[in-house]
C-alpha cells in the first residue's frame, strides 16, 4: 500500500479555532512541520496519557488529512469502535483533552 493510499489517513474535520491552536503551536515549538505533524505528535501524547472521551462536540469546518503509524492508527480504530464513532472523533477528542490540559498547565 503506497504511503499516499487513501485508506492510510483519516480525515479530521478541525474548526478555525482549532487549526489557529495547532499553528500557535506550532510557531511555539520552534521547529518547522506542518499542522498535521503538530496533530499527529498531540495524538500520539494523549494516547500514551490516557485518552479519555470528553463528548466534546464534533468540529465543523474543513478537513485535515492526517497519516498515521499503523500502530496508532489501530489503537485509534479500537477507541472508535469502543465509543461507537469514527476514527476523526477520536483525534478531536484527543485535541480538545490537550487543550483542556494546556490550559491548566498554564
Amino acid at each position: 500500500m503506497s504511503r499516499k493510499d487513501p485508506r492510510r489517513r483519516i480525515v479530521v474535520t478541525l474548526s478555525s479555532a482549532q487549526r489557529e491552536l495547532l499553528r500557535q503551536a506550532v510557531l511555539r515549538s520552534g521547529r518547522k512541520g506542518s499542522l498535521a505533524d503538530r496533530l499527529r505528535r498531540i495524538v500520539t501524547f494523549e494516547l500514551i496519557n490516557g485518552l479519555e472521551d470528553l463528548g466534546a462536540s464534533a468540529a465543523t469546518g474543513s478537513g485535515l488529512p492526517l497519516q498515521l503509524p499503523h500502530k496508532l492508527r489501530v489503537q485509534i480504530e479500537h477507541l472508535a469502535h469502543d465509543w461507537r464513532q469514527t476514527s476523526s472523533y477520536v483525534v478531536q477528542q484527543a485535541l480538545a483533552q490537550h487543550v483542556a490540559r494546556s490550559a491548566l498547565e498554564g
